[in-house]
């Protein structure tokens, strides 16, 4: 069985600011082919060498004409992406930016908490993370039905309801 060939790969000032995710799928893309290729070539039995063969002489030839054109695409893209961001966020109202920031911050605090559950059900089975699961929701019911009662208590008109449906409700 052969072992696959790892080569070190270096990038020059490459860092991506906006699709270095791209990358990172890509990467794990790669991953699972080069697995799946591996276990078809065990299984292939009497076939093997010719499959091999088949994929060495089509896929050789067209990695080693394209294997840049994905990263310098990649950086292409990460650079218009800055230059358009740039130029909406010279246009954008203030509004409109906090509104982004906090969508950014929601999906940074969901990946978090995520990771936690996918955490928790490595190390302690589906049960440790169903624990984590209700009790981070939990959690959050308290904040947000605190959030809610708040904003309901300031509102007049949340008063004058309660007061007509309580009689109302106490005589049923």
């Amino acid at each position: 069985m052969e072992s696959m060939e790892m080569k070190e790969v270096k990038f020059e000032n490459k860092d991506l600011k906006h699709l270095g995710f791209v990358r990172v799928v890509a990467i794990h893309a790669l991953v699972c082919v080069s697995n799946l290729y591996e276990y078809a070539k065990q299984n292939s039995g009497p076939l093997r060498s010719t499959v091999e063969g088949a994929v060495t002489t089509v896929v050789g030839p067209v990695y080693e004409k394209f294997k840049d054109v994905p990263d310098h695409l990649l950086q292409f893209l990460d650079k218009k992406v800055d230059e358009a961001l740039h130029k909406i966020d010279d246009h954008l109202p203030a509004k409109a930016k906090q509104a982004i920031n906090q969508a950014q911050y929601l999906v940074h605090k969901t990946a978090q908490h995520a990771w936690k559950l996918v955490d928790e059900a490595r190390t302690n089975g589906p049960r440790g993370a169903l624990h984590y699961a209700t009790a981070e929701y939990k959690h959050l019911m308290v904040i947000n039905s605190t959030k809610l009662w708040v904003k309901l208590n300031h509102n007049s008109a949340f008063h004058s309801v309660a007061e007509w449906v309580t009689p109302t409700a106490a005589n049923w």
